[in-house]
C-alpha cells in the first residue's frame, strides 16, 4: 500500500540508521497484535481446554518467552513482569535488537484460518496459512520502515538487509563480477555481502575486503610490478580516445591507493587514522567499487 503523499512527492532516501521510537511502536504493536489474533500460535500455540490437538490461539508467555532467549540482549529493554500477551517494555530497544525480534518473529508468524467454533468456551478452532501470514506481517514492517525513510529491510526470505543509497545501491547489487580470478570474485563478493548486512562492524570489514581486491585487481594486469601493472590496467580500461580522462584516472588509481595504505583500513598501525562515520564509509565503499566495476569491464571487453 502507498500513500497519496508517496506517489505524488516520493519519499525521502532510506538514510536512517537508529530506528526511533515513533517507527518502535508501529514494529511493536504490528507483533503485539498478532500475539492477541493468534497468528503465533503455529509456533507457540494455545491449546482447547477440551482438546489439547486443537490450537486456538497464541500462548503470549512461550513467544515472548522463546524471544528473549533467542535474542538475550532484549533482557536490558525488557521489565521483568509479563503481561497478558506480552512484555511490559523499559526502554526503546536498540536497533539490533528491533530487528533481530522483527526476523524472530516473522519466521514465528502465519495468518490464522477460522475452522469450528467451540461454543461452549466461545472460541474459534484454528488452522495457519504460513505463506500468508509471512507475506501480510513483511508489507506491515517494510511499510513502517519506508515511511519513516529506516535504512533496512525485510526480504522474501524472512531477513533484514541493510539498503545502501538508492541508484549506486541498486549497482552494486546486480554487477556481475567475471574476472577469471576465482580469489579476486569471492573478495568482491564478501565485500558486497558485508556491505548490505546489518550486523555491528560488517561495513567495516566490506570495506576491508574491498580494498584488499584493489590490491589484488592490479596484479592481474601483465606488467613487471604493481605500478606497470596500474598503468596497463588504466590503459585497459580507458583507451586512446580519452587522454585527460586517462590523466585523472590514474590519479583516482592513486589516491585509492593512499586511501587503503594511510586510513585504518587494509592496516592495523595505531597511528593510522580510522574510519568512524558510517557515511564516510559508504562513500568510500562506492568509490571504488565503481572504479573496480570499471576495470573489470574492460577486462571482460564489455
Amino acid at each position: 500500500m502507498e500513500y497519496f503523499s508517496e506517489r505524488a512527492l516520493g519519499l525521502p532516501p532510506r538514510s536512517i540508521e537508529v530506528i526511533p521510537r515513533i517507527a518502535w511502536d508501529g514494529i511493536r504493536i504490528s507483533i503485539e497484535n498478532r500475539v492477541k489474533d493468534g497468528s503465533f500460535g503455529m509456533k507457540y500455540p494455545a491449546l482447547c481446554y477440551d482438546n489439547e490437538h486443537v490450537v486456538i490461539g497464541t500462548d503470549g508467555n512461550s513467544f515472548w518467552a522463546a524471544m528473549r532467549a533467542e535474542i538475550p540482549r532484549l533482557a536490558t529493554d525488557l521489565d521483568s513482569s509479563p503481561w497478558t500477551g506480552g512484555w511490559e517494555w523499559a526502554a526503546l530497544p536498540s536497533t539490533m535488537n528491533i530487528l533481530d525480534m522483527v526476523e524472530f518473529s516473522w519466521k514465528s508468524v502465519g495468518e490464522p484460518l477460522k475452522g469450528s467454533f467451540h461454543s461452549y468456551f466461545g472460541h474459534y478452532h484454528l488452522g495457519f496459512d504460513a505463506e500468508i501470514g509471512r507475506k501480510k506481517f513483511a508489507e506491515d514492517i517494510e511499510r513502517i520502515l519506508r515511511r519513516n525513510s529506516i535504512q533496512y529491510c525485510l526480504t522474501d526470505e524472512g531477513m533484514i538487509e541493510r539498503i545502501g543509497w538508492p541508484i549506486l545501491h541498486e549497482q552494486v547489487q546486480v554487477t556481475l563480477f567475471g574476472s577469471g580470478d576465482h580469489d579476486l570474485d569471492q573478495m568482491l563478493e564478501k565485500a558486497r555481502s558485508k556491505f548490505f548486512s546489518r550486523e555491528e562492524g560488517s561495513r567495516q570489514e566490506a570495506i576491508e575486503a574491498l580494498w584488499d581486491a584493489w590490491e589484488r585487481i592490479k596484479t592481474t594486469f601483465d606488467g613487471m610490478d604493481k605500478r606497470e601493472q596500474a598503468t596497463n590496467m588504466i590503459d585497459e580500461a580507458v583507451g586512446t580516445e580519452s587522454p585527460k580522462f586517462k590523466d585523472y584516472l590514474s590519479n583516482e588509481a592513486k589516491n585509492l591507493t593512499e586511501i587503503g595504505n594511510n586510513l585504518l583500513i587494509r592496516h592495523s598501525e595505531v597511528h593510522k587514522e580510522k574510519v568512524v562515520k558510517n557515511e564516510h564509509i559508504d562513500y568510500l565503499f562506492y568509490r571504488l567499487f565503481s572504479f573496480i566495476s570499471l576495470v573489470l569491464k574492460a577486462k571482460r571487453g564489455q
